[in-house]
């Protein structure tokens, strides 16, 4: 069943709103959300990195205008930061008329006592400006050229994601992340998961295999959605160039091992594979085109805009439901159907 999403809410504030901010963060967390700020900035400067990094993981950015706030440059540098990024801005001014630009992004009014906070501030509230911001504004896009960028960018922002929070990882893929192999760059196991005449350098091995690392981490936290094809045996447009299926199979094998029930949803794709997606719980999206030939994934993009990655999310839900039902279950559990899937298929290989 698809885990509920929640909403990342950027609050930002004068130091000297601190009241009135607290009041509204508690009021968003009651309402379910996921409230991001300068309590998460370890630097503790305004404006740092990780300050900018939030706000582009925002599903809305919520600055609280006051007459104190509005002496205080960093909240309109933040307000602009996010406005550049597409991020859906949802002003709100306390006891105070809306001005300028803050009036143009149709701020939402609240009494000095704040006593309208709950019935102006609702779910309903939030998610139109999250809708009215994918309708709105395009998202920004950083691009990977080929697969040693892009998985230096996979594992940079599943990182990234590890040390602001946790978050569930869904991924569409021939076999995952989690056929590549957990070993040492020098190990014989890498030429078994490789095709003879595609052999990868230790270098790249060493960094696809952080990438494994990283997101089990994110799995082990947070918990998974995948969706595979464990039936490809060489790549598309090039059946001269097999692929070392088994040995992958067996490792997604292991990994379905080492898992319960509650961490995993898994479906099985039977129809061509086109793309794979890689998610991180509204965190960040990364979406390839499968790869036509061999060498690894081609133009990857990848993006924190938080309406979009909702809405690819929504997709991928009923990818999945569809997916499961290519599975086999008499009674058990996804996890453990395909288990018994793979095993079948990879004694159809050995023979």
């Amino acid at each position: 069943m698809p885990h509920k999403e929640k909403i990342r809410v950027f609050v930002s504030y004068a130091r000297d709103d601190k009241d009135v901010a607290k009041r509204v963060r508690k009021h968003l967390r009651s309402l379910g959300v996921t409230v991001l700020g300068d309590h998460h900035n370890k630097a503790a400067k305004p404006f740092a990195k990780q300050i900018q990094d939030l706000i582009a993981n925002s599903h809305v950015f919520l600055p609280i205008l006051t007459k104190i706030s509005k002496r205080h440059p960093w909240v309109h540098q933040e307000i602009g930061y996010a406005v550049g990024l597409n991020v859906p801005v949802m002003p709100v001014t306390v006891g105070i008329e809306p001005e300028g630009l803050v009036h143009d992004l149709h701020a939402l009014e609240l009494r000095a006592n704040l006593k309208d906070l709950p019935s102006k501030l609702t779910p309903d509230a939030l998610n139109f400006a999250i809708d009215k911001g994918l309708a709105k504004g395009s998202p920004i896009y950083v691009f990977a050229e080929d697969l040693q960028e892009r998985t230096t960018l996979l594992r940079d922002y599943a990182e990234s994601v590890l040390e602001s929070g946790r978050g569930r990882l869904k991924q569409i893929a021939g076999f995952s992340s989690f056929s590549i192999p957990d070993v040492s760059p020098r190990d014989a196991e890498w030429g078994l998961h490789e095709s003879p005449d595609h052999q990868r350098s230790e270098s790249l091995r060493k960094l696809l295999r952080s990438e494994r690392k990283t997101l089990t981490k994110i799995v082990k936290q947070g918990g998974c959605d995948l969706i595979i094809k464990p039936t490809i045996i060489a790549h598309p447009g090039h059946p001269q160039h097999p692929l070392p299926t088994t040995s992958r199979l067996e490792r997604i094998r292991e990994f379905l091992d080492d898992l319960k029930d509650s961490d995993i949803e898994v479906g099985v794709f039977e129809a061509t594979l086109g793309e794979n997606v890689t998610i991180v719980d509204n965190w960040f999206l990364a979406d390839a085109a499968f790869p036509l030939k061999p060498g690894g994934y081609q133009k990857t993009v990848f993006t924190r805009h938080g309406p979009t990655i909702r809405k690819r999310v929504r997709d991928f839900d009923q990818e999945l439901q569809d997916a499961q039902q290519n599975v086999p279950r008499n009674g058990k559990s996804s996890r453990a159907a395909v288990i018994d899937m793979l095993t079948k298929i990879i004694r159809g290989l050995k023979k």
